[in-house]
């Protein structure tokens, strides 16, 4: 009797630790939610000036200046990949390295020297060949000016990455949500002034995009300098490097998964095709409002828990709330993309609703592969990443080549979500030989086939435009959230998070 009282006390404090487990579990992933979702408000700003910008581009440069805009964009981003080196990730996961406040300080003003040199370098050299640079990039020499426009971005733009990757890492959304809003709208204003009322074209449309990140340092710097100092610690230097310098070429692989298919259709097509396929690229990428909330929320997330003993248990919670997340949202926006696309440009546009879902699974997987990739970063493998993004952008290149000249748009759709769904396999077998993590990827992908089944469906049966195609949309995705739940796809687990972070919803944007 008294070994069955034991015995019974045994389980009864099991549970209770168990009980307490799972308490602490999800309290530990309202938080990194609470992040995202601060985030997310944020991004809310990158989609409204996504909305203002995208109608006066669309009118007042049209579909060929509107390529030639978008060819510019893309060096930028190019060039800015070179330029950061790898110091998104190094500058997080070494400053959690380390313990002391001084250390850390240390690790992001030494970011900020180290930067701001290579910026100043990536300036000066790209003045210097600005005009082969021109016609490598667009095609004549003549658009030297607009080259050296983007380079005074991609400087601009280096240093303020800084200011952002700080706030990121003291877990400031708040902070990193206003700094960002105001970098947006001077961006929007800059873009009203220039192109709307003064009328200048490419120039105009690119000489806002470079107001807005000069703002946001403007801003940012002397707060940062205060809380930091201008220490240059040359020992943080080279592990920095060690760490950050593999996502240069991973970047670059990654750019091309991205944007080298505008390119593609430049060459093989003509800048109308690229502009039909870059406004429906970017309507599909209002679902990067949501991923980036996850992504600027999960590096600092998964450094601060990783000495847990119950992260990996984390890390897997956090695919299946971020497939449920993304996937829902996705799934809404590919119902709606050609009303989208017809509220917000002129009938020639239309053709771009095509590619849309595409975008979107697209960045569904490149969202599973962001989520994957903390194993190599955790065992300080980056290395890898190398390996998985080249053989994707490998794949992705040798895709293009074969089906732009005869599918043109839609294949380069195709093949971005083939080159993506590669990437995110890829990453998933090589991080966990690195770092086991139980993340039972076939209920994300259950939630993923269920949303394409019923979008095929819908737009098999349900009229293109009208009242008839909403109220059958919104029919599909009350199907949708039911099926999710009668089959137990979204956990009681994954409910009681969100409920967690609902009740945490007056703590926005403080860190914690």
């Amino acid at each position: 009797m008294v070994s069955d009282d034991r015995a019974s006390e045994g389980s009864t404090e099991g549970s209770a630790e168990e009980s307490a487990a799972a308490r602490d579990q999800a309290t530990s992933l309202s938080q990194f939610l609470r992040h995202a979702f601060v985030y997310g408000i944020g991004n809310l700003g990158s989609g409204v000036a996504h909305l203002i910008l995208l109608p006066l581009y669309a009118h007042l440069l049209g579909a060929e200046r509107y390529g030639k805009f978008t060819i510019a964009q893309t060096f930028l981003s190019f060039v800015l990949v070179l330029s950061v080196l790898g110091f998104d990730s190094a500058v997080i996961r070494f400053y959690y390295k380390y313990d002391d406040e001084r250390r850390r300080k240390g690790v992001v003003s030494t970011a900020l020297w180290v930067l701001t040199l290579t910026g100043v370098a990536a300036l000066v050299l790209g003045l210097l060949f600005r005009k082969p640079l021109s016609q490598l990039v667009f095609g004549s020499s003549g658009e030297a000016r607009l080259v050296s426009i983007v380079l005074v971005g991609v400087f601009v733009s280096t240093v303020v990455r800084v200011p952002f990757i700080y706030l990121r890492a003291r877990a400031r959304s708040g902070e990193f949500v206003l700094l960002n809003l105001g970098r947006l709208a001077a961006i929007v204003v800059g873009a009203w002034i220039l192109v709307a009322l003064l009328r200048l074209g490419i120039e105009g449309a690119l000489w806002a995009v470079v107001l807005g990140p000069t703002l946001a340092l403007a801003i940012a710097l002397p707060k940062l300098y205060r809380d930091v100092g201008s220490a240059f610690r040359a020992r943080d230097v080279v592990p920095m490097l060690r760490f950050g310098l593999p996502f240069v070429p991973s970047g670059l692989a990654l750019w091309i998964l991205t944007l080298a298919d505008r390119y593609y259709l430049e060459r093989l097509a003509d800048f109308t095709e690229v502009g039909l396929y870059s406004l429906g690229y970017q309507v599909g990428m209002v679902i990067v409002l949501v991923l980036m909330a996850f992504q600027l929320a999960w590096p600092q997330y998964a450094f601060s828990v990783s000495r847990r003993p119950d992260a990996p248990v984390l890390y897997a919670s956090v695919l299946r709330l971020y497939a449920f997340i993304l996937v829902t949202v996705a799934f809404i926006i590919a119902l709606f993309s050609r009303q989208i696309i017809g509220l917000i440009s002129p009938p020639e546009f239309l053709p771009a609703a095509a590619v849309v879902p595409l975008v979107l699974a697209s960045y569904i997987c490149y969202g599973s592969y962001l989520v994957f990739s903390v194993g190599i970063m955790l065992a300080e493998r980056t290395s890898f990443n190398m390996l998985v993004a080249g053989g994707a952008a490998l794949l992705n290149l040798g895709l293009n080549l074969l089906v732009i000249p005869r599918y043109g748009m839609m294949g380069a759709a195709w093949t971005t979500l083939i080159s993506y769904g590669a990437l995110a396999v890829g990453m998933y077998v090589v991080s966990q030989r690195c770092y086991r993590i139980p993340y039972a990827p076939g209920r994300a992908l259950a939630i993923l086939l269920l949303a394409a089944a019923l979008y095929l469906l819908g737009m098999r049966v349900l009229p293109p435009d009208g009242v008839g195609h909403a109220a059958g949309a919104i029919g599909l995705i009350a199907v949708y959230l039911a099926a999710l739940w009668m089959s137990r796809l979204v956990s009681g687990r994954e409910a009681a998070v969100i409920a967690e972070w609902a009740r945490s919803i007056p703590g926005l944007g403080r860190s914690g």
